[in-house]
C-alpha cells in the first residue's frame, strides 16, 4: 500500500531544515515519530530522517521511496515532536537540532554512526503444559524437581531457574529435547537501579499537609513555587503528590539539577515506588538510557527522575511534573538547542493541564516576581520538618584574620569547630566553588602569569597530575621551571581549589576520613554513588567539595559546614554575581543538623558587608529579594527585561569582528522603529575573550516587551541569513535569556 509522508532529515546543516515529502510501502497504523532511511539530494546518499506527519493527498511531483523503516514504535510522540517544534522557534535553532535534543542519547542519527545500542537478550523458559510427566523416568530426580519447581510460574530466566534449583544446564537440555519445556529469547533491560531499602512513607506536618492539599485540589493546570526552608521536607511532599498521581491513574516526572542528587533521589522514589521508576541522565550508557526510554515507551515504568533531559521522557498520561531546585542554572542548557528544561516544563504540564511543582529553598529572582505578578501559586514551608532549628550561622572576615597572623585558609574558629565535630565522631562538608589545586602559577619578579594558548584565561594547577589544566578547553602544560619572560625561579602557585583544600585538610586532620566531590573525582561511572553511600554509612568524616554538594543532599550526621570562601561566586563579572552567592551560601549551610544534633556553618569571606553574605546569616530570603531585585529594576536586567545574548566566535580575529560588527550595524537597522524599547550593548570583547583557538566577540540585547519581535529579527539574519552573511569561518551562537555571560 503505498503511503506518502513528510520526513525531516537528520542532516547536520540548516539549509536542508525543511519538510521533504517521500513515498513508502507499508501497513503500519502509525508512521509518525519514527526513523527511516532514505536516498537524499543528487547523489542519493543514505540518510536518517524522522517521519513528521502523513499526508493523504498524492503529490503531483516526483517523489522518491524511502529505503527501509528503523523502529518497530515511534520514538517520538506527537507531544515531543510538538515541543520540538516550539523549541526550534523559541531557541532559535533548526528543527533538526531540536529533534535530537528530545531523541535519547545513542540512537542512531547518521547512517554510518559509531554510536552503536546493544539491546540484551536472554533465554526464558516455561514447562510445556501439554507434557506428560509420567513418560519421564523415575530416576530423573533432577528432572522431576525442575518440572515441579516450573508448575506454577510463567516464563523464568535459564539464569535465574539455574540459581533457583542448583541443577546444571544439561538438565535443562535433557528436558528441552524431551519437549518438556519451551524456550525463548526475550529482551532484557539492564539495572540501572540497585536494590534500595524500603523509604516508609511520614506523616506529613501541617505546612506539608497544606501545601499537598493545595496542589491536589488545584483543578487543571497551575505552577507552583514551594518554597522550603532546607530540611522543610519536600521531598516527602513531592512523593506523596506523586503517589496521589499513580493513584488516579497517571505518571509523573521529576527533575533534579545534579547527577550528584541522582542517587539518593532514586532510593526514596524506588525505596517508595519499587519498580515503577526509570532514571534518565548522563551518567548512563547509551545502551543504558535507551533500555529506560523503551521501558517508559512500554509503559512498563510510570515515575521517571533524572536531570535536565529527562523533561522530554516520552510518559504519555502525566499526572504532574515537579523540578527540584528550581533556582539552578543547570536547568538550562549551554549546548544548540539552548533549552531550558523548567519552560519545557511549564508548557508540558500545559499540554496534559496538570499541575508543575518548582522547589526551592532559595527561588530565583524571576519566579518570585511572577509570586507578585499572580503568575505562580506560592507554597511554603517555613520550619524543617523534624522541628529542629536552622543551623547557627557565623560570619568571618577574613581580613581580621590576615591582620592577626592567621595566613591558613581556615579561620581559627573553624579550625576549633573542626576539631570539635571530630571529636565528637560528627561529620562535616567543606565548600569551595573552585577544582583544582591553585587558581593560576604567577611570577613574583615580573608579574607573568601562565595562560592557556588556546583560551585567553589562566591555567588551573592540578597536583594529583602535576600539570596546568585549562578548565575551558581541557589543554594541559607541564609547570615552567622558570618564568619564560624574565627568566625567574620565582615561579609560585596561587589562590586554591579543592585539590589543595584537601591537601591541608590532610594535613592537619591527620586521622580523618577524608574526600572530595568535584569534576575531577566524578569522572568514573558510579562515583556519586559511591561518595553518596560511603558518607550515608559514616565511611568519611569530611566532605571536600564544589556546588555539586551544596544542594539536596540530606546527610543526618553532618554538624557542621565551612563555606572557605564566598566571595568566589560574588566576584564573577555577571549581573545573577549577588543571587549566586546567597542561594549557595543558603543551600550549603542546609547540609548541616538535619538529624538530631544541632548544626553549625561558618562562612568565611573578604566582604561581610555585602547584602547577599550579610542577609544570609538569618537566612532571610525575603530581606534580599527586596535589596536585588531594586539594584535589578535600576540597571534594568531581569526580571524587568530579557535579555539576548549574540556571540560571534572563529580562529581569525579580524573575521570575527568584522561580522560582529555587521551583525551590529544590521540589527540596529532592523529594530529602529522600536528602539525605545530595545537596547543594544555592545559590540565588545567577551568576558572570556578566547576559547579552544576561537575568538569571542558578543552583543547583549535588552528588550522590554519585544521579545518576540527581536527574536524575528535574529532569525531573519542568523537563522534563515536572508541578508547573505558570509558564516564559513564564523559561528553565531544565539541564547534566549542566558544564565551567565561570559
Amino acid at each position: 500500500m503505498k503511503r506518502y509522508v513528510n520526513v525531516v532529515v537528520l542532516t547536520n546543516t540548516g539549509n536542508t531544515d525543511q519538510l521533504y515529502t517521500y513515498a513508502l510501502d507499508s501497513s503500519r497504523n502509525n508512521l509518525e515519530g519514527i526513523r527511516v532511511e532514505l536516498p537524499f539530494g543528487k547523489g542519493n546518499r543514505k540518510q536518517i530522517g524522522i517521519v513528521i506527519e502523513e499526508i493523504s493527498e498524492i503529490p503531483n511531483y516526483s517523489v522518491k521511496n524511502i529505503d527501509r523503516i528503523l523502529d518497530s514504535t515511534a520514538l517520538i510522540t506527537p507531544e515531543l515532536m510538538t515541543i520540538a517544534k516550539k523549541i526550534s522557534k523559541d531557541t532559535l535553532c533548526n528543527y533538526t537540532q531540536a529533534l535530537k535534543a528530545v531523541i535519547p542519547g545513542g540512537i542512531q542519527l547518521q547512517p554510518n554512526s559509531k554510536k552503536v545500542i546493544h539491546v540484551q537478550t536472554a533465554n526464558y523458559i516455561r514447562r510445556n503444559d501439554g507434557f506428560d510427566i509420567t513418560t519421564l523416568s523415575s530416576k530423573a530426580k533432577k528432572q522431576h524437581y525442575v518440572l515441579n519447581y516450573l508448575k506454577n510460574l510463567d516464563w523464568i530466566s535459564e539464569k535465574e531457574l539455574l540459581a533457583d534449583t542448583g541443577v546444571s544446564r544439561s538438565v535443562i537440555q535433557e528436558l528441552w529435547n524431551k519437549n518438556a519445556i519451551q524456550k525463548d529469547n526475550k529482551r532484557v533491560f539492564r539495572n540501572v537501579i540497585f536494590p534500595q531499602l524500603k523509604y516508609k512513607k511520614l506523616r506529613l506536618n501541617e505546612e506539608q499537609y497544606n501545601a499537598y492539599q493545595s496542589v491536589v485540589n488545584h483543578k487543571g493546570k497551575g505552577i507552583f513555587l514551594l518554597k522550603g526552608v532546607t530540611g522543610s521536607g519536600k521531598t516527602e511532599v513531592y512523593l506523596q503528590l506523586v503517589e496521589n498521581a499513580l493513584k488516579n491513574g497517571k505518571s509523573a516526572i521529576i527533575l533534579v539539577p545534579e547527577i550528584a542528587l541522582t542517587p539518593q533521589t532514586i532510593a526514596r522514589f524506588s525505596g517508595r515506588f519499587g519498580e515503577r521508576v526509570a532514571v534518565l541522565h548522563s551518567k548512563l550508557t547509551y545502551s543504558e538510557r535507551y533500555d529506560q526510554w523503551q521501558k517508559i515507551l512500554d509503559k512498563d515504568v510510570d515515575i521517571v527522575v533524572g536531570a535536565r533531559s529527562a523533561i522530554f521522557a516520552p510518559l504519555k498520561n502525566l499526572g504532574i511534573i515537579i523540578i527540584d531546585e528550581e533556582h539552578e542554572e543547570s536547568y538550562k542548557s549551554d549546548q544548540t538547542p539552548k533549552y531550558d528544561a523548567r519552560e519545557i516544563g511549564e508548557i508540558r504540564a500545559n499540554y496534559h493541564q496538570i499541575p508543575l511543582v518548582l522547589g526551592s529553598a532559595t527561588p530565583r529572582l524571576e519566579s518570585c516576581f511572577r509570586v507578585y505578578q499572580k503568575d505562580i501559586i506560592l507554597l511554603e514551608l517555613n520550619r524543617r520538618a523534624l522541628n529542629q532549628n536552622m543551623p547557627d550561622l557565623s560570619i568571618v572576615d577574613m581580613r581580621t584574620e590576615l591582620k592577626e597572623k592567621n595566613n591558613s585558609i581556615f579561620s581559627r574558629l573553624l579550625y576549633y569547630e573542626m576539631q570539635k565535630a571530630l571529636r565528637q565522631k560528627k561529620q562535616i562538608i567543606l565548600f569551595l566553588n573552585k577544582r583544582g589545586h591553585s587558581s593560576f602559577v604567577f611570577c613574583r619578579k615580573c608579574g607573568y602569569s601562565e595562560k592557556c594558548d588556546s583560551c585567553e584565561v589562566s591555567m588551573t594547577y592540578h597536583q594529583h597530575a602535576h600539570r596546568l589544566i585549562c578548565h575551558y578547553c581541557g589543554k594541559t602544560k607541564i609547570i615552567p621551571k622558570k618564568c619564560p619572560v624574565c627568566g625567574s625561579s620565582a615561579i609560585r602557585h596561587f589562590g586554591i581549589g579543592t585539590e589543595q583544600v584537601e591537601e591541608y585538610v590532610r594535613k592537619y586532620f591527620k586521622n580523618a576520613r577524608v574526600a572530595r566531590m568535584d569534576f575531577d573525582t566524578t569522572r568514573q561511572k558510579n562515583s556519586y554513588e559511591t561518595i553518596y553511600k560511603k558518607m550515608i554509612d559514616g565511611d568519611i568524616d569530611i566532605l571536600i567539595g564544589t556546588q555539586m554538594i551544596a544542594k539536596g543532599l540530606d546527610f543526618k550526621n553532618v554538624t557542621l559546614v565551612g563555606v572557605l570562601s564566598a566571595d568566589i561566586s560574588l566576584n564573577l563579572p555577571n549581573y545573577k554575581a549577588s543571587e549566586k552567592t546567597f542561594q549557595l551560601i543558603t543551600q550549603v549551610a542546609g547540609r548541616a543538623g538535619r538529624g538530631e544534633e544541632p548544626g553549625k556553618v561558618i562562612v568565611q569571606t573578604y566582604n561581610p558587608e555585602h547584602y547577599a553574605i550579610a542577609f544570609s546569616k538569618n537566612y532571610d530570603y525575603h530581606s534580599f529579594y527586596q535589596e536585588e531585585i531594586k539594584v535589578r529594576k535600576i540597571f534594568q536586567y531581569p526580571p524587568y527585561t530579557e535579555l539576548i545574548s549574540v556571540i560571534c566566535s572563529g580562529r581569525v580575529r579580524e573575521k570575527v569582528g568584522w561580522t560582529i560588527h555587521y551583525l551590529y550595524s544590521t540589527i540596529k537597522d532592523l529594530v529602529k522603529e522600536k528602539e525605545d524599547k530595545i537596547w543594544i550593548i555592545g559590540p565588545n570583547p567577551c568576558q572570556i575573550p578566547k576559547i579552544k583557538d576561537n575568538y569571542r566577540f558578543q552583543i547583549l540585547i535588552k528588550t522590554s516587551g519585544e521579545i518576540e519581535f527581536i527574536k524575528s529579527v535574529l532569525r531573519r539574519i542568523s537563522t534563515n541569513n536572508e541578508f547573505k552573511m558570509d558564516k564559513k569561518e564564523v559561528k553565531i551562537g544565539i541564547t534566549i535569556h542566558p544564565g551567565m555571560i561570559l
